[in-house]
C-alpha cells in the first residue's frame, strides 16, 4: 500500500514500475568521514554555534521541497528539443523506447550516451491507485546549438497519485548528477547536488499531511555543505504526529568541516518533546539543544508540486 510505505519511509527504490517506486536515491553520504555517530569519547567536542546550526538548518529546511525531478524532467524535455530522424538513434528493450547514440542533429544539438522519459498518465495500479507524472533515466549529455548543457547520471521521476483510501500522494526520486547549465533560478544550475527520494501525502477526510524526505543534499553553501537525512517523517496533528519535529537523525557537515549528528524524538502532538528542538552530538558526545524550523515541510495544501 503506497500510504504504508509513507508512513513507514520507505527506502530509495530501484524498479520502474512507480507503484514499486520508480528510481534511487543515495540514502547515505558515501565520503570518507566514517559512521556519522563515532566512536571516540576520547576526542574533544568540537565548539559549535547551536544556535547559528538551527538557523542553517531552518534554511536547508525550507528548501527542501524544492528539490525535485520536476525541473530535471523539464530540463530535459527542453534541451532535447533539437531531435530529428537521423539523431539520436532510437532503440527499444520490452516496449521501452530509448536513445542511445553519440551525433549532432541538424540544428547543432550534441547527444553522448544514451537516455529515456516515460510520460505516465491515469496510470492504474494493481490496488486501484491511479498514478500521474514522469519517469527520466539517462547517463548522457545534451548540449543544444546555444551551448546550454544538460548532464543525466542515473535516474529521476515525479508522480502525483490519488488511492483508494482518498489519499493524494506526490512523490519525487532523483538520482545524484543531473545538472543544467541554463536553468536559472533552480538547483539545476547551481553547485547543489540532492539525491532524494520525497513523499507528501494528503488526507482529505482529515485535512491530515505527511511528509518524508530520505538522501543527502551536497554543495550546499553557508553554515551547512552537507545535509543527510535517514527517512525524515513528519506528519501533522490530524495525522497524530508532531509538526514541529519529526522522530529521526539528520547528519551535517558543517562548515568548519566538522560532521555533527542532530537528534530529534518527538513521537507525537502530546509528546513534551514536541518542540522542534533536538540534540547535537559529534565524537560520541552531546553538544546541547538545536532547535530549527521543521514546519516548512508541511507548507502546502494537498501537493507541494501540483
Amino acid at each position: 500500500m503506497i500510504i504504508s510505505l509513507l508512513l513507514l519511509a520507505c527506502e530509495p527504490a530501484t524498479t520502474a514500475d512507480p507503484s514499486g517506486d520508480s528510481g534511487a536515491a543515495a540514502s547515505e553520504w558515501d565520503g570518507n568521514t566514517g559512521p556519522y555517530l563515532t566512536e571516540g569519547e576520547e576526542d574533544p567536542a568540537p565548539d559549535v554555534d547551536l544556535e547559528a546550526l538551527g538557523l542553517s538548518l531552518s534554511d536547508a529546511l525550507a528548501h527542501l521541497l524544492d528539490y525535485t525531478a520536476r525541473d530535471v524532467v523539464s530540463a530535459y524535455q527542453a534541451v532535447t528539443d533539437g531531435m530529428d530522424g537521423d539523431c539520436p538513434e532510437w532503440f527499444e528493450s520490452e516496449g521501452l523506447p530509448y536513445w542511445y547514440d553519440s551525433c549532432q542533429s541538424a540544428d547543432g544539438t550534441r547527444f553522448e550516451g544514451y537516455a529515456y522519459l516515460v510520460p505516465l498518465s491515469d496510470y492504474v495500479d494493481t490496488d486501484g491507485t491511479v498514478y500521474d507524472g514522469s519517469q527520466l533515466y539517462g547517463i548522457a549529455s545534451v548540449v543544444d546549438e546555444d551551448g546550454r548543457a544538460f548532464q543525466a547520471r542515473g535516474g529521476a521521476g515525479i508522480f502525483d497519485a490519488t488511492t483508494l483510501d482518498g489519499a493524494r500522494v506526490s512523490y519525487s526520486y532523483m538520482e545524484a548528477g543531473f545538472s543544467d547549465s541554463a536553468a536559472e533560478g533552480t538547483w539545476l544550475a547551481d553547485a547543489l547536488d540532492p539525491a532524494l527520494v520525497t513523499w507528501t501525502a494528503w488526507y482529505e477526510e482529515v485535512d491530515g499531511r505527511a511528509t518524508s524526505v530520505d538522501g543527502t543534499v551536497t554543495g550546499m553553501t553557508g553554515g551547512i555543505e552537507v545535509l543527510v537525512l535517514d527517512q525524515v517523517v513528519l506528519s501533522d496533528e490530524a495525522l497524530a504526529g508532531c509538526a514541529l519535529e519529526p522522530s529521526a537523525t539528520l547528519s551535517v557537515l558543517d562548515g568548519e568541516g566538522q560532521w555533527l549528528d542532530l537528534v530529534f524524538a518527538a513521537e507525537g502532538p502530546e509528546d513534551p518533546g514536541c518542540d522542534g528542538c533536538g540534540t547535537a552530538w559529534a565524537h560520541g558526545q552531546s553538544l546541547g539543544t538545536v532547535c530549527a524550523d521543521f514546519t516548512t515541510l508541511l507548507d502546502w495544501e494537498q501537493s507541494p508540486w501540483w
